[in-house]
This record gives structure tokens, C-alpha cells and sequence, in this order.
């Protein structure tokens, strides 16, 4: 019994002092949506064939690193879009093209077959600029933050036998104290389509 009662206080007194050791500082959480002011009044393109548009991916809760990626095809024919011809823009400069599922980090730049969009189908896709990926020694390659600037793409989509391009884009400032949104505004700004 004293044996049980010795290890129980040694075991006890070792946790208190692994709990002691680990104290760490309080940190500030800088990835909640609160701190972007994004403006997305020219986040999308419409015509009669296609619907495309962008917005902020907060992926897992994180900071902004990419767009999800919608395209309604309205046509009666199949709509392609060409990874080969569409392009990340930063602050009005083409900085590359896109990775999504199931493209390896390694693999960002080779060439990807067109994706297919159907009669009367939408299409919704998370993607990630191939210029804003790092590695890091010991942690691997990750897509790094979209901050401070004016970010969108430019699409190039085939309908039928009619090539279309458009440019859409996001414009987004990181905030550590964001100031009051005015949600009427926001509401607004979302429903806007731009035609390019």
C-alpha cells in the first residue's frame, strides 16, 4: 500500500511540474473572417452562356489562401474551362495559374486537362494560385496568405465553338481591428454581377 501511495505522489508531482513547464502566452486569433474587409463587387462575370465567379476560401478556418471557384454553364452545349489559359491575378499583374484537388504541390505548374462543365450544370471548386505555394523544412508545402491587394483570375471558357475570357476579382485588407460592418452595404456588394 505504501508502494501505490509513494508512486501516486511521485506521479502527481511530476504532472504538476510538466504542467508548470508548459505555460505558453496568450495568443490573438488574426484568422476569423472579421478582420478582412473584402470587396467582391467585381467578383463575378455573367453572360447569356456563363456564370462565373469568385470568392474568399478560408479553408479549415484559416486565413484567406485562395477562391472557391463557381461556374454555371446556362447554354445547351458543353463549356470547358482552360487551366492552360486562366491565370491568378495579384494587383493587376498574371502571377501564374491555379492547383485544386487532386494536383500535388509538386505538380502546380504541369499542364491540367480542361474541366468540363455541362448543359445547365454548375460547377463549384476550390482554387489555390500556384504562385502563393511554399515549403517549409520540416512542415511541407502550404498555400500562403492572400492579404493587402486586389486578387481575382482570368478565365478563359470555351462554349460550344466560342472561346470567352473574363476577369474577375476580389479586392482584400487584413485588419488585426476590424471596423463595424455595415451589412446592408455587404448584402449589396454580393449581389452585383460584373460584366467584363
Amino acid at each position: 500500500m505504501r508502494r501505490l501511495v509513494l508512486v501516486l505522489v511521485v506521479v502527481m508531482c511530476a504532472v504538476m511540474v510538466g504542467c508548470q513547464a508548459q505555460k505558453t502566452a496568450p495568443t490573438i486569433n488574426l484568422n476569423a473572417y472579421d478582420h478582412y474587409d473584402v470587396d467582391t463587387t467585381k467578383a463575378s462575370f455573367s453572360d447569356r452562356d456563363i456564370v462565373l465567379s469568385i470568392a474568399p476560401n478560408k479553408r479549415r478556418s484559416g486565413p484567406v489562401i485562395g477562391f472557391i471557384l463557381a461556374i454555371e454553364n446556362k447554354s445547351t452545349s458543353e463549356a470547358f474551362l482552360d487551366w492552360g489559359k486562366t491565370y491568378f491575378l495579384e494587383n493587376g499583374n498574371a502571377r501564374g495559374g491555379f492547383m485544386f484537388e487532386g494536383v500535388r504541390f509538386i505538380d502546380r505548374e504541369a499542364s491540367k486537362p480542361p474541366l468540363l462543365i455541362l448543359p445547365g450544370a454548375t460547377h463549384v471548386i476550390e482554387v489555390f494560385p500556384n504562385s502563393r505555394v511554399e515549403r517549409i523544412s520540416g512542415v511541407g508545402w502550404i498555400n500562403t496568405i492572400l492579404k493587402d491587394g486586389t486578387f481575382g483570375m482570368y478565365a478563359t471558357v470555351t462554349v460550344g465553338n466560342r472561346e470567352k475570357r473574363m476577369r474577375v476579382l476580389t479586392k482584400e485588407c487584413f485588419n488585426i481591428f476590424p471596423l463595424p460592418v455595415d451589412v446592408e452595404s455587404r448584402k449589396k456588394s454580393h449581389s452585383q454581377v460584373h460584366h467584363a
